[in-house]
Protein backbone atom coordinates (compact mmCIF):
# COMPACT_ATOMS: atom_id res chain seq x y z
CA UNK A 1 0.00 0.00 0.00
CA UNK A 2 1.23 3.35 -1.15
CA UNK A 3 1.48 6.31 0.68
CA UNK A 4 3.22 9.80 0.95
CA UNK A 5 3.03 9.69 4.61
CA UNK A 6 6.35 8.30 6.60
CA UNK A 7 3.64 7.29 9.50
CA UNK A 8 0.74 4.35 9.55
CA UNK A 9 -2.31 5.24 9.47
CA UNK A 10 -3.00 3.86 12.57
CA UNK A 11 -0.72 6.66 13.93
CA UNK A 12 -1.93 9.59 11.58
CA UNK A 13 -5.60 8.85 13.18
CA UNK A 14 -3.75 8.48 16.69
CA UNK A 15 -2.16 11.83 15.77
CA UNK A 16 -5.38 13.72 14.94
CA UNK A 17 -7.19 12.36 17.96
CA UNK A 18 -4.76 13.44 20.03
CA UNK A 19 -4.37 17.09 18.89
CA UNK A 20 -8.59 17.22 18.83
CA UNK A 21 -8.34 16.10 22.73
CA UNK A 22 -5.85 18.82 23.27
CA UNK A 23 -7.83 21.45 21.35
CA UNK A 24 -10.44 20.84 23.64
CA UNK A 25 -8.86 20.32 27.23
CA UNK A 26 -6.79 24.33 26.29
CA UNK A 27 -10.66 25.60 25.49
CA UNK A 28 -12.35 23.78 28.75
CA UNK A 29 -12.82 25.30 32.20
CA UNK A 30 -11.90 22.39 33.94
CA UNK A 31 -8.37 22.03 32.70
CA UNK A 32 -6.74 23.04 36.03
CA UNK A 33 -8.17 21.64 38.65
CA UNK A 34 -8.16 22.05 42.58
CA UNK A 35 -5.70 18.76 43.63
CA UNK A 36 -8.98 17.89 46.67
CA UNK A 37 -11.35 17.68 43.72
CA UNK A 38 -9.31 15.31 41.37
CA UNK A 39 -9.64 11.25 40.69
CA UNK A 40 -6.63 9.53 42.37
CA UNK A 41 -7.75 6.22 41.04
CA UNK A 42 -5.30 4.27 38.58
CA UNK A 43 -5.75 0.95 36.00
CA UNK A 44 -2.61 -0.50 37.70
CA UNK A 45 -2.34 -2.79 40.16
CA UNK A 46 -0.19 -2.50 43.21
CA UNK A 47 2.69 -4.94 41.88
CA UNK A 48 2.41 -2.72 38.55
CA UNK A 49 2.92 0.59 40.49
CA UNK A 50 5.77 -1.32 42.50
CA UNK A 51 7.73 -2.39 39.58
CA UNK A 52 7.43 0.73 37.71
CA UNK A 53 8.57 2.71 40.82
CA UNK A 54 11.30 0.34 40.98
CA UNK A 55 12.23 0.38 37.30
CA UNK A 56 12.85 4.72 37.96
CA UNK A 57 15.80 3.49 39.24
CA UNK A 58 17.60 1.85 36.72
CA UNK A 59 17.58 4.54 34.55
CA UNK A 60 19.87 6.62 32.66
CA UNK A 61 20.88 9.29 30.51
CA UNK A 62 24.71 9.40 29.12
CA UNK A 63 26.33 7.01 31.94
CA UNK A 64 24.66 9.32 34.73
CA UNK A 65 21.32 8.15 37.12
CA UNK A 66 18.31 9.73 35.91
CA UNK A 67 15.79 8.85 38.37
CA UNK A 68 12.84 8.69 35.84
CA UNK A 69 10.38 5.99 35.64
CA UNK A 70 8.74 5.30 32.29
CA UNK A 71 5.40 7.31 32.51
CA UNK A 72 7.29 10.15 33.91
CA UNK A 73 9.96 10.27 30.74
CA UNK A 74 6.36 10.17 28.75
CA UNK A 75 4.79 13.07 30.83
CA UNK A 76 7.66 15.30 30.61
CA UNK A 77 7.72 14.64 27.02
CA UNK A 78 4.57 15.63 26.14
CA UNK A 79 4.79 18.27 28.55
CA UNK A 80 7.69 20.06 26.29
CA UNK A 81 6.44 19.38 23.15
CA UNK A 82 2.59 20.83 24.28
CA UNK A 83 3.69 23.46 26.33
CA UNK A 84 6.95 24.63 24.76
CA UNK A 85 8.55 26.20 27.83
CA UNK A 86 11.50 28.51 27.80
CA UNK A 87 12.51 28.18 31.26
CA UNK A 88 12.52 24.60 33.09
CA UNK A 89 13.03 24.71 36.57
CA UNK A 90 13.57 21.48 38.33
CA UNK A 91 13.83 21.49 42.21
CA UNK A 92 16.53 18.82 42.95
CA UNK A 93 19.78 17.69 40.97
CA UNK A 94 20.90 14.66 42.52
CA UNK A 95 23.77 13.43 40.00
CA UNK A 96 22.16 16.06 37.49
CA UNK A 97 21.10 13.34 34.81
CA UNK A 98 17.41 14.03 34.64
CA UNK A 99 18.54 17.65 34.39
CA UNK A 100 21.18 16.72 31.28
CA UNK A 101 17.90 15.25 29.78
CA UNK A 102 16.07 17.69 29.99
CA UNK A 103 18.24 20.06 28.54
CA UNK A 104 19.16 17.24 25.58
CA UNK A 105 14.81 17.33 25.12
CA UNK A 106 14.99 20.75 24.97
CA UNK A 107 17.36 20.92 22.20
CA UNK A 108 15.98 17.91 20.88
CA UNK A 109 12.49 19.69 20.64
CA UNK A 110 14.34 22.89 19.15
CA UNK A 111 13.27 24.79 22.24
CA UNK A 112 15.50 27.51 22.58
CA UNK A 113 15.10 27.58 26.39
CA UNK A 114 17.28 27.15 29.76
CA UNK A 115 17.03 24.26 32.24
CA UNK A 116 18.11 25.39 35.64
CA UNK A 117 18.50 22.80 38.18
CA UNK A 118 18.25 24.11 42.03
CA UNK A 119 19.45 22.01 45.10
CA UNK A 120 20.83 22.79 48.27
CA UNK A 121 23.49 20.17 48.21
CA UNK A 122 25.82 19.17 45.03
CA UNK A 123 27.60 16.56 46.68
CA UNK A 124 26.53 14.05 44.33
CA UNK A 125 26.22 16.03 41.23
CA UNK A 126 28.46 14.12 38.32
CA UNK A 127 30.58 16.11 36.51
CA UNK A 128 29.67 14.97 33.00
CA UNK A 129 26.15 16.54 33.33
CA UNK A 130 27.00 19.66 31.51
CA UNK A 131 25.20 21.00 28.48
CA UNK A 132 24.96 24.60 27.31
CA UNK A 133 21.48 24.93 28.00
CA UNK A 134 22.08 23.97 31.46
CA UNK A 135 22.47 25.35 35.23
CA UNK A 136 22.84 23.91 38.28
CA UNK A 137 21.84 26.22 40.96
CA UNK A 138 22.77 25.69 44.86
CA UNK A 139 20.17 26.79 46.96
CA UNK A 140 17.87 26.52 49.43
CA UNK A 141 13.89 26.14 47.77
CA UNK A 142 12.62 27.72 51.08
CA UNK A 143 14.59 31.00 49.71
CA UNK A 144 14.14 29.95 45.83
CA UNK A 145 13.39 33.60 45.45
CA UNK A 146 17.50 34.47 46.37
CA UNK A 147 18.76 31.68 43.51
CA UNK A 148 15.78 32.17 40.67
CA UNK A 149 15.72 35.82 39.81
CA UNK A 150 13.23 37.39 37.37
CA UNK A 151 15.68 38.17 34.99
CA UNK A 152 15.61 33.78 34.19
CA UNK A 153 11.86 32.94 34.92
CA UNK A 154 10.66 33.83 31.31
CA UNK A 155 7.37 31.42 30.26
CA UNK A 156 8.66 28.72 33.30
CA UNK A 157 7.58 25.03 33.99
CA UNK A 158 8.84 23.42 37.23
CA UNK A 159 9.57 19.95 37.81
CA UNK A 160 9.86 19.51 41.73
CA UNK A 161 10.97 15.47 41.68
CA UNK A 162 12.82 15.22 44.72
CA UNK A 163 12.15 17.75 47.46
CA UNK A 164 13.06 15.63 51.05
CA UNK A 165 12.71 17.48 54.42
CA UNK A 166 14.99 15.74 57.23
CA UNK A 167 12.43 14.60 60.08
Amino acid sequence: MATDNLFPECYVDYEAKRQQKLMSIDKSPDRFQAIEKRDNSTVFSTDALKAMFYGKYQTNWKGIERMKGCTEITIYEELLWDLKPKTLIEIGSYKGGSALWLADMMTCFNLSGHVYSLDKDHTYLDPKAVAPNLTFIQGDVFEIEKSLTPEILERPLVFSRSFHIPG
